[in-house]
């Protein structure tokens, strides 16, 4: 699992992009677990998988796929996750 700080540090993304990626459903939306290293605060953790996901997404861009058909394409691949 990646924190979404780790996941914004890697991808170099935005706060709000992540955001916009979990409201299409490019991406599920992270678990919340507690923060070791800052007890008694909780982080959204990510699948590993996600990485590559994100990463896959301005190819589909240049494509012309918009954020919403990605999310529907990303949905008929549950089973990869």
């Amino acid at each position: 699992m990646i924190s979404s700080k780790g996941l914004l540090e890697k991808t170099g993304i935005s706060r709000a992009t992540l955001n916009n990626y979990v409201q299409y459903g490019v991406i599920p939306r992270p678990q919340t677990l507690e923060n070791s290293r800052n007890p008694g605060k909780a982080m959204g953790y990510f699948p590993d998988h996600v990485l590559s996901r994100i990463e896959a997404i301005p190819e589909l861009k240049a494509f012309g796929f918009t954020l919403e058909e990605i999310g529907r394409f990303f949905k008929g691949y549950r089973d990869w996750e």
